[in-house]
């Protein structure tokens, strides 16, 4: 099997410029969101959809614009210059964007911490986490909410889609009265 010596030489100012674009975005990212916004002392808030889906869909296209797109541009194809390195880019950023938004869940679990305390009044003593594991507690279940949504997707709608939301207040003990709104809430959801 003969290769091209061109090919080889393409294929060197391409694939090495992605690796180093694509994990430079990966941990610059990381560095960012963990100094930013996970640390011991967070200084900004941002939603978490924003995390985990939004901005790892948005920033590969800062390096690819900058870094890779001149190199796709010095490329020929056969469809013509535009419509190849329009192409280029896509597959770049296909490249790039699910390894993003897979490490920001990834470093949204394994930054969060799980504190275990007897029931809800000893919240407010600890330090804020992630995730807590109560051990002794009761719902109230006559208050509360319930949301529900039905939606019918498909090319024919011939998916019907239902979430239904519960949320009711976590008190200590059953007989506890509630003079005020409860500040622990226990939600559940059913697809």
């Amino acid at each position: 099997m003969h290769i091209n010596p061109t090919y080889l030489t393409k294929l060197k100012r391409i694939v090495i410029p992605f690796v180093i674009a694509a994990w430079g975005t990966l941990l610059l990212l990381a560095f960012i969101r963990w100094w930013l916004f996970l640390g011991k002392f967070p200084i900004m808030e941002l939603d978490e959809d924003m995390w985990q889906y939004w901005i790892p869909v948005v920033a590969p296209w800062i390096p690819i614009l900058i870094w890779l797109k001149p190199r796709f541009n010095q490329l020929e194809y056969k469809a013509g210059t535009d419509k190849g390195s329009w192409q280029m880019q896509v597959i770049a950023w296909v490249g790039m964007a699910p390894m993003l938004i897979f490490s920001q869940f990834l470093l949204t679990t394994a930054t969060a911490q799980v504190r275990e305390v007897k029931n809800v009044k000893e919240i407010r003593k600890h330090e804020v986490v992630r995730y807590y594991r109560i051990n002794e507690f009761a719902v109230h279940r006559f208050i509360g909410g319930v949301h529900y949504s039905f939606r019918t997707l498909g090319r024919f709608n011939q998916d019907l889609h239902m979430d239904i939301y519960f949320v009711n207040p976590i008190l200590t003990h059953k007989k506890q009265a509630i003079t005020m709104t409860p500040l622990y809430w226990y939600g559940v959801n059913f697809q």
